[in-house]
């Protein structure tokens, strides 16, 4: 059984915050589970959906050494996520 562990995220969230929950998702990855990572809109932030993409993307460029894309972006409702899976 395949085991989906999740990080969620919010469009603002600052950087250092970031690298903390990339470590975490390094070590989920390294023990073979599968990693969906949220971000998570309120409010006005659903008018600046750019800002979410460009953090996936840049979660997808630090994690891309040891993960691969397996569900691109999409959004549900007011959560964007993509799923990860170990290379």
């Amino acid at each position: 059984m395949v085991q989906v562990k999740e990080i969620r995220i919010r469009p603002n969230t600052g950087d250092h915050d970031l690298l903390t929950k990339l470590n975490k998702a390094q070590k989920f990855i390294a023990s073979g589970a599968k990693l969906k990572v949220t971000v998570m809109f309120r409010g006005r932030e659903m008018s600046r959906k750019e800002a979410g993409i460009a953090l996936l993307k840049r979660v997808t460029d630090i994690l891309e050494d040891v993960a691969k894309i397996d569900k691109a972006a999409s959004m549900e409702g007011r959560r964007m996520s993509i799923i990860l899976s170990p290379r």
